[in-house]
């Protein structure tokens, strides 16, 4: 597979960071952008020499990812929307590689919530998933696998995103596929 830069960012809000995102586009110049927390509905903002692919989502406003990939790159679609709305947008590129952009909410009080999402992530990973290619998971995961992922540098398993089912369903993910 030939060279393919690819950044991802929670932006915390698409159009509040436009220009601060099409700043770094130009000085980095990535041929994939997976962004997270866009907060942002349809129409999304175009890009020059880029294709964009979203999966908004308007009843929170912190959901909402996207992926902009360079139009040589002829991307397609094998999910936006789906079972995830506002939360996964997965693209084939013709280098052969495919590239996720996820959003997973922490899991604050919403233990059973983030659980099923979990369970029904990896499952579509796995229902999609070609081995011996180049299969990229960009997002913001909301887990701290280890204490140097955490701010605090350690890990209190009763906060979100450092709940022992949170790390074992990652950990799990990561060594399917790996």
């Amino acid at each position: 597979m030939k060279h393919c830069a690819i950044i991802t960012w929670n932006i915390n809000g698409l159009l509040l960071n436009f220009k601060e995102l099409v700043s770094i586009i130009n000085m980095l110049n990535p041929d994939v952008v997976c962004l997270q927390e866009t907060k942002c509905s349809t129409p999304f903002p175009n890009i020059d020499d880029y294709e964009c692919f979203e999966s908004p989502y308007e009843r929170f406003q912190h959901h909402g990812v996207c992926i902009y990939a360079k139009k040589f790159l002829n991307p397609e679609p094998i999910i936006t929307n789906n079972k995830f709305p506002g939360r996964l947008v997965v693209l084939k590129l013709n280098n052969g590689a495919t590239v996720t952009s996820v959003y997973v909410q922490n899991s604050e009080q919403k233990d059973i919530e983030r659980q099923t999402f979990d369970k029904l992530f990896w499952e579509e990973i796995e229902r999609i998933y070609v081995p011996k290619t180049q299969f990229i998971i960009a997002g913001d995961l909301n887990t701290c696998l280890t204490p140097a992922d955490d701010y605090s540098g350690k890990l209190d398993p009763k906060k979100p995103a450092r709940k022992p089912y949170e790390i074992e369903s990652l950990k799990a993910g990561i060594c399917k596929f790996n």
